[in-house]
Order: structure tokens, then sequence, then C-alpha cells
């Protein structure tokens, strides 16, 4: 199986777990275990668009889960590049170091 990609926004290391709540199977889900909507971090909120959050749920089995989250680092690069937040993200790093 493929490995999961760390989470192109604050480098953290990816999860892979299976959904299953009050006894209800709810397939496979991979992400950032960072994620939250209005973190400041990731910088996503209710709006955004389920292609551009920094998880991905629902996959059918692992090897789906790891598929979809890998192919969502890559859009989410190609999308933070496109928008410029790979700088922002930077400087918020530089400011807080200090």
């Amino acid at each position: 199986m493929e490995e999961l990609k760390p989470c192109p926004r604050c480098g953290a290391k990816a999860y892979l777990s299976r959904d299953v709540a009050d006894g209800f199977y709810f397939g496979w889900s991979a992400g950032c275990p960072r994620y939250c909507h209005y973190d400041g971090i990731h910088g996503t909120t209710t709006d955004t668009a389920e292609e551009d959050c920094y998880a991905v749920h629902g996959a059918n089995s692992k090897e789906e889960a790891v598929e979809k989250w890998n192919n969502r680092v890559e859009h989410l690069k190609e999308r933070d590049q496109q928008i410029g937040y790979e700088k922002i993200f930077e400087e918020m790093q530089m400011n807080s170091l200090r």
C-alpha cells in the first residue's frame, strides 16, 4: 500500500482511520490530524469546498483513502501556490518563532 503524504500546509503526518459511529460503518478517512475548520493554520471555513479541505472521508477501503488523500495533497499544493499561501504560512511560522 502506498504511504500517506504529510499535510501540505503544516507538515503533520497524515492519519488513516476507519469511520465507525454508534456501530455504523462510514468508510475510511485520511488527512491531517491537526485539521479543523477555522484553525488559522489551514485557513478553511464551513464554506470551503470539499476538495479544498485537509481530510477525505467515506472511502471504501484503506487503499482508496490513501489514494484520495495523496491526490488531495497535490491539489492543495497547487491551489496554495496559485493563491500564494505558502509565503503567508512561512511568515506566520517565522513570527511564531520570535
